[in-house]
């Protein structure tokens, strides 16, 4: 299933932020 880019790249986003700031669990999908 598709999603819309905007979805995707806040998703990358999010998974990249989650990279560094392994405790900011709270923004994790």
């Amino acid at each position: 299933m598709m999603e819309p880019a905007v979805i995707r790249m806040v998703k990358m986003w999010l998974k990249q932020k989650n990279l560094g700031n392994s405790e900011n669990g709270d923004l994790a999908i």
